[in-house]
């Protein structure tokens, strides 16, 4: 048998069992060719290198067509290490790219010998695969954080840097999929902030516009703040979620097969989270969970620094609304005394003891009464996108004095107004173009006090309603206040004794 023939020939002289279960102790993969070239031994590590069983006899056939170079390029018998090693060549440490069954690459390097015989002759050829797979991705992940360090370092805004770090991702990976949702913290939902799909390769059918918490894979990481790793969608029962099976199917007909989803956090609080599908099993999932682990945290620190520079800045314009008040109370007359009632009204809306008259409202109603009470000439300048009604639960008086407050922030060029209505939120932005953005920001010593005042008690009112405003001064001298309410009212204040 050609078999003992090597084995002879060689030098090598055991029985059967005690060859294979030397050959099955290495750590390595090692395949045995006779000199024709056919495969007559494969140990187990070989075989979990390939995740086939020891009773599955494809091993030969991927050997000989699954091995590719950095670029992809299948290796023929010019350059395959076991055809260079039948004609005597000696390879060593032979950089590969493997396929494996499932469709996914692991590398390895390959160590070749041609197998003597006493008078010289190639009476066959011994392979050795060490599986590099671990060490080649880590290297791409520590470039990967890289990367994604250098460009949050120059962003401003996750929308700046969110496309090209789910690409990175991905692309570090070498994965079809990968996502970064965000928390929104006033529809209490997940949101899409970024996405990458290889080419020719969509999932767009199958995410939803929001996560709840709890929800399918994102959703269940966001509730537990803890990573989340599925190897086979198909066979997993980590998610909770009563119609994940059947979205899971539907996902295998377009090649997902794995996910794993990591938390982006800041300190104990979740942020967002960050997941990457594959269209293979998956098996390494540990220390892949850390490795994507490290990429959250570096969006994570991001927007914990967003926002503190945010707080920050707010601060700041308080301690300015405060100097510009003090000198308004030195004029004394009309103008001081409505600062002071507005100062006070401020304070009590921030400190939560205003009061407010919450019933079902019509926002596009609240802000076309605003834009009507414009000056002529003021009006004039005012563009409004809207929809036919945006209905919400609130203080419609005191909304009215928010829109009153930031039309009068943005006045004094164009002016475009748009609202519209998202799942559980209503949206109004407001943009002032040619504005003086320190003006409308409320920082500029010399603005008059309500100028001052006017967008710090429409944030507060906002706040009180549980929604959020954005100041935008981005593109000076313009500038954008982008106002997100909830639809269902203010939140439940705590009982106060």
């Amino acid at each position: 048998m050609a078999t003992d023939r090597i084995r002879r020939e060689g030098g090598v002289v055991c029985p059967d069992g005690f060859a294979s279960a030397l050959y099955d102790t290495l750590q390595v993969g090692v395949a045995v060719f006779d000199d024709a070239g056919r495969l007559v031994r494969a140990n187990r590590a070989l075989r979990a290198l390939y995740q086939l069983s020891d009773a599955d006899h494809t091993v030969e056939r991927l050997i000989r067509e699954s091995l590719t170079d950095s670029e992809g390029t299948v290796l023929g018998p010019v350059h395959h290490p076991v055809d260079r090693a039948l004609r005597g060549e000696t390879v060593d440490g032979l950089s590969v790219r493997i396929v494996v069954p499932d469709g996914r690459a692991r590398h390895a390097d390959v160590n070749a010998r041609p197998v003597l015989a006493p008078d010289g002759g190639t009476v066959g050829a011994v392979a050795a695969f060490r599986d590099t797979t671990l060490r080649e991705r880590a290297t791409r992940f520590r470039r990967c954080e890289r990367l994604v360090a250098r460009a949050l370092a120059e962003a401003t805004t996750v929308s700046d840097v969110g496309p090209a770090l789910v690409r990175a991702v991905a692309g570090t990976l070498g994965w079809p999929h990968a996502q970064l949702w965000l928390v929104d913290e006033v529809a209490d939902v997940l949101r899409l902030a970024a996405q990458w799909d290889a080419p020719g390769r969509t999932l767009e059918a199958l995410l939803p516009p929001t996560i709840e918490r709890g929800w399918g894979i994102g959703g269940t990481v966001w509730e537990t703040g803890e990573p989340l790793w599925i190897p086979d969608l198909l066979s997993t029962d980590k998610v909770p979620t009563s119609n994940f099976p059947g979205r899971a199917r539907r996902a295998h007909t377009v090649g997902v097969r794995a996910a794993v989803s990591v938390p982006v956090r800041d300190g104990r609080r979740v942020l967002g989270v960050l997941t990457c599908v594959a269209d293979h099993r998956e098996y390494n999932g540990e220390r892949l969970v850390a490795q994507l682990g490290g990429i959250a945290n570096q969006v994570g620190h991001f927007l914990s620094r967003r926002r503190a520079e945010e707080l920050a800045s707010e601060l700041h314009r308080s301690r300015d609304d405060f100097r510009t008040l003090l000198r308004a109370f030195e004029r004394d007359g009309p103008a001081a005394r409505a600062a002071r009632d507005d100062l006070l009204d401020l304070a009590a809306l921030e400190e939560g003891r205003a009061g407010l008259r919450v019933a079902e409202l019509d926002l596009v109603a609240v802000v076309a009464a605003a834009v009507a009470a414009l000056s002529p000439s003021i009006r004039a300048s005012v563009r409004v996108g809207r929809p036919e009604r945006l209905r919400l639960r609130g203080d419609a008086g005191r909304l009215r004095d928010a829109v009153d407050a930031l039309l009068g922030a943005v006045a004094g060029g164009d002016v475009y107004v748009r609202l519209k209505g998202e799942p559980g939120i209503a949206e109004l932005t407001l943009i002032g173009v040619g504005v003086l953005s320190d003006d409308a920001a409320g920082t500029d010593p010399s603005a008059p006090v309500e100028a001052a005042l006017g967008p710090r008690l429409a944030l507060a009112v906002v706040r009180a309603h549980g929604g959020t405003v954005r100041v935008s001064t981005r593109y000076h001298p313009d500038v954008t206040f982008t106002v997100r309410l909830p639809v269902d009212g203010p939140p439940a204040r705590p009982h106060r004794e």
